[in-house]
């Protein structure tokens, strides 16, 4: 099991909170995207990862996990970023594994890093220039 350490939780909310290949890209449709921007809240921010993880709380399925997170992609992607949303997909698979696999093992230290990856997610969206502060 890889283990959840503050820098690695950092640099999962990075990718996730991404402009341009994160969750305001991938999770948000295009005609929406300035109406996301201007109401960023903590919740809109991280909702694809907030269902994703409260179903790994409720302890279902690793593919009913992915598949809570799944529903939150934008159906209008460009052909083009298909490659991309791969990429971003398999990112995101590889961070829940690590949650699911920290559920199952300790759940206490599954809620601490929850809703410190929430909170980080919605930060670094909200000031996306404290990235290159952070590591």
């Amino acid at each position: 099991m890889s283990e959840i350490t503050f820098e690695g939780l950092l640099k999962d909310a990075i990718l996730l909170a991404d402009k341009d290949k994160g969750i305001p890209h991938f999770c948000v449709e295009p005609e929406e995207r300035l109406k996301f921007w201007q109401n960023l809240t903590k919740h809109s921010a991280s909702k694809p990862m907030s269902q994703a993880l409260n179903a790994i709380m409720s302890n279902r399925s690793f593919d009913e996990v992915m598949e809570r997170f799944l529903r939150n992609l934008a159906i209008k992607i460009p052909e083009h970023e298909k490659g991309m949303l791969n990429e971003f997909v398999k990112d995101v698979k590889e961070i829940l594994k690590k949650y699911y696999e920290l559920r199952q093992k300790n759940v206490s230290e599954f809620l601490k890093a929850k809703n410190s990856l929430i909170s980080a997610i919605y930060i670094l969206t909200r000031y996306p220039n404290l990235k290159e502060v952070i590591l």
